[in-house]
């Protein structure tokens, strides 16, 4: 719960949505214990998924596209 709310306060305090991302992201994978994490947002312009942070091995998937159909993400 401590950590819950450092988190909370550390949302708060940032203005760059670039470290709020990673922020989400390592805070994410910390609580759940998972060895990485990625958020992927929508490219309208290419109609398709985009990560655009990712923590561990899955750093390597940043701006990598995902089709919106046929995949498990866009779904």
């Amino acid at each position: 719960m401590q950590r819950l709310l450092e988190f909370s306060h550390e949302l708060i305090s940032t203005v760059s949505l670039e470290r709020l991302l990673h922020q989400i992201v390592e805070a994410a994978a910390e609580m759940t214990a998972a060895e990485s994490a990625s958020i992927m947002l929508h490219n309208k312009q290419a109609g398709d998924l985009r990560f655009v942070v990712a923590t561990g091995f899955a750093d390597q998937l940043v701006n990598l596209p995902v089709p919106i159909e046929r995949s498990i993400a866009g779904m």
